[in-house]
């Protein structure tokens, strides 16, 4: 039993607990599946839908990300994601956002491309922070 190989979900973790037990049973070479058919109903009060809120959590979201692939994978991993960011961020993100504010794309697909941007940056800015505080001085 997977559970048994690999232990249950960490308790440790406030957010990310999902992502670090699937991370850890991929490495130990369990099939993960999909059910693109399946229907899930998330209940988000409208006070939680405000633009300030939602890129508060996509920074959070980036960080967790982060945190959660540099405890499973090690540094190299994420710091590769994090060049993978960056490119991403310069070359898609970054002149979308000009774009869209140019055309007026609409406020909500602004708000989607900012927050990507933030939890691309927060993700970055995570992975950099633990290769500094981990480098011999």
């Amino acid at each position: 039993m997977l559970f048994e190989k690999i232990g249950a979900f960490s308790e440790t973790l406030r957010r990310g607990e999902d992502m670090e037990f699937f991370l850890r049973a991929d490495r130990q070479g369990a099939k993960i599946v999909t059910a693109p058919d399946a229907i899930i109903y998330h209940v988000v009060p409208e006070d939680r839908m405000t633009p300030e809120v939602l890129l508060s959590a996509a920074t959070r979201g980036g960080a967790v990300r982060a945190e959660v692939e540099l405890s499973v994978l090690g540094v190299r991993t994420p710091l590769l994601f994090a060049s993978l960011r960056i490119a991403r961020l310069m070359i898609w993100t970054l002149p979308q956002l000009v774009a869209q504010k140019i055309v007026d794309a609409g406020s909500s697909r602004l708000l989607g491309t900012r927050c990507a941007a933030r939890f691309s940056l927060s993700y970055c800015n995570t992975v950099r922070q633990r290769v500094l505080s981990h480098r011999p001085q």
